[in-house]
């Protein structure tokens, strides 16, 4: 699977199990016959925009485009940069 379709699949397939609307992909790469997918999902929205909480979610794809596993990785402000996770 192309990893166009690979994130396009992660996105619906993440937002129709938690009910969140996606804000942005934050990284794709290929994990054994699948991927691996960082999605930021808007937890809450706030006025001004800057302030939405965002969760970061970590979805793991099988070779057929199915999500497998899923998990929130962290959360932050919108307007906070993201943080880098430690090696």
């Amino acid at each position: 699977m192309e990893m166009r379709e690979a994130i396009n699949r992660a996105k619906v397939g993440i937002c129709d199990i938690t009910g969140l609307k996606p804000a942005s992909v934050v990284r794709c790469e290929k994990s054994g016959d699948g991927h691996k997918i960082t999605i930021e999902l808007v937890e809450m929205s706030r006025i001004p925009a800057a302030t939405d909480v965002l969760g970061t979610y970590e979805v793991l794809l099988n070779a057929t485009g199915d999500i497998e596993t899923f998990h929130r990785t962290g959360m932050r402000l919108r307007g906070e940069a993201p943080r880098e996770p430690s090696v």
